[in-house]
């Protein structure tokens, strides 16, 4: 995992901050000291940026699925990324040792129905780690949020990107959307390197405590309210 940080994440292509790994390995200590088991998943995996050090946070007995149109371009709406089979599965090949139980699905998350989630809760078991950076209109980031707030693991987090993008409204829009006009089984603890960080709400007191505990002292770190809860920003 530290030489994918230190010097792998510049040989693959998109956008990702080195700042990420801070909170990200934050949450997986807490994981596995709490006991707190699942697969991982990211639905919009480009050429894996960040569905690479998710398959390697992946222990033994869980899956890291990475959900993509890849070629099927015709479907990418708004232009929101460009996944590439071949060039995830090469990056895979050279940053990923293990990559048993490590596994890439075509499909428009749009598609995926009340069965799916049946079906990847039967093969997958539930996920504790799951990155939404898909398409980022507000239909695709409500309908990834409701599907992703039920395979999640109880202690499980969401990561979603783009949240402050002044290019891509469509995802503000869309959690604004998620929260006034659903009933969320998930609520937001932390907004860091342009990624919005959501649990459940039996953990979510935990994550918030945590977060404000170990990042107090970063630069531009503050407490906010973020849609009926307290959230650490920095």
């Amino acid at each position: 995992m530290k030489n994918y940080w230190s010097c792998g994440i510049d040989e693959v292509e998109g956008w990702l901050s080195q700042g990420i790994a801070e909170p990200l390995t934050e949450v997986d200590r807490f994981q596995r000291e709490a006991g707190i088991l699942g697969s991982v998943m990211e639905i919009g995996v480009h050429q894996g940026k960040f569905f690479i050090p998710l398959a390697l946070l992946k222990r033994p007995e869980e899956y890291a699925l990475g959900i993509d149109l890849f070629e099927d371009q015709g479907k990418n709406i708004d232009g929101s990324g460009k996944g590439d089979f071949g060039a995830v599965s090469a990056n895979l090949e050279k940053h990923v040792q293990e990559r048993s139980r490590v596994e890439l699905l075509r499909r428009d998350s749009l598609s995926l129905t009340p069965l799916d989630k049946v079906e990847f809760l039967k093969k997958y078991g539930p996920f504790r780690i799951v990155s939404i950076d898909g398409g980022h209109t507000p239909f695709h980031t409500v309908n990834d949020l409701l599907f992703v707030q039920d395979i999640l693991q109880s202690g499980g987090i969401v990561i979603l990107d783009d949240y402050y993008n002044l290019h891509w409204p469509g995802v503000h829009e869309g959690v604004a959307r998620f929260f006034l006009q659903n009933t969320p089984k998930i609520r937001i603890f932390c907004y860091t390197q342009n990624k919005l960080f959501l649990t459940d709400l039996s953990h979510y007191r935990r994550y918030f405590t945590l977060f404000q505990k170990l990042f107090s002292s970063k630069e531009n770190f503050k407490k906010v309210r973020m849609w009926d809860s307290e959230a650490v920003v920095y």
